[in-house]
């Protein structure tokens, strides 16, 4: 059976890719990213739900890839995400976007360089279990 990963997602974790400095963890990881990758750890920590050969990713674990700066805005099309972790990165803001990503149940964001308040947007998450 033949997968199928909507354009904006293979294209949202190609840009990911792309981000990621090459570490031994993803030495191998090309930027063509496919629904075949989905739920394989040796390419990314990225799982798909798949129902009738289309396939949503609902994990994405961005954990130690030394990224730096802004999270990457191209997470936030992926809007079918339930987990999503970044800790042991070198992030320094919590963009506002992250609120429309409103299926997340779990954000795990420890080990980064975020300073200041907890944005209010989290408590309005209604499926957000886990920060």
């Amino acid at each position: 059976m033949v997968l199928f990963l909507y354009s904006f997602a293979v294209d949202a974790i190609n840009a990911l890719l792309g981000y990621i400095e090459r570490t031994s963890k993803f030495d191998g990881a090309s930027n063509n990213f496919s629904a075949s990758h989905c739920n394989n750890k040796s390419t990314l920590d990225v799982y798909c739900v798949c129902y009738n050969a289309t396939c949503r990713v609902t994990l994405l674990d961005l954990s130690s890839t030394r990224l730096k700066g802004e999270i990457p805005k191209e997470i936030g099309k992926l809007t079918s995400l339930t987990e999503l972790y970044l800790d042991d990165n070198r992030f320094s803001e919590i963009p506002s976007w992250l609120q429309n990503l409103s299926m997340l149940s779990i954000i795990v964001l420890d080990g980064n360089l975020l300073g200041g308040h907890i944005p209010t947007f989290f408590s309005q998450m209604k499926s957000l279990v886990t920060l």
